[in-house]
């Protein structure tokens, strides 16, 4: 019975924030010409607009990542800067500072040197819709 309640347990644990935690699927931006729908938003599917975290059925925190224009909603207030990748929440987390106040803390190296140039030079390129 603990066995089965254990098994139980860890599945929950294991699919609460979809397979993406699990798996190693990576994007890697370009130095320049950083395209939302080629790089940005499937980086945010992979790392962050999955079921139990920002999708749009969970929305933790009321943060929807799934689209363009949820990024600007005002719920995400603040969270891209066109232009000023520095003051952008997302790229301060995406650093650790501030932390992420979810649920689920980032394990070291979950977002990698190239994912944060890389929504750094969309941001600093103007977040753009393209």
């Amino acid at each position: 019975m603990i066995t089965i309640i254990s098994i139980g347990f860890v599945t929950l644990v294991a699919t609460n924030c979809g397979d993406n935690i699990m798996t190693n699927r990576e994007i890697t931006f370009p130095d320049s010409n950083v395209s939302y729908q080629n790089h940005v938003q499937p980086f945010l599917n992979i790392k962050c607009a999955y079921r139990g975290c920002h999708s749009a059925e969970d929305m933790k925190d009321g943060r929807n990542m799934t689209d363009y224009f949820n990024l600007f909603s005002t719920a995400n207030l603040g969270l891209i800067l066109p232009g000023k990748p520095e003051e952008s929440r997302i790229i301060q987390i995406m650093r650790g500072n501030p932390m992420h106040r979810g649920t689920f803390e980032f394990p070291a190296g979950y977002f990698s040197q190239n994912n944060i140039n890389g929504m750094v030079v969309w941001i600093k390129e103007g977040a753009k819709f393209n």
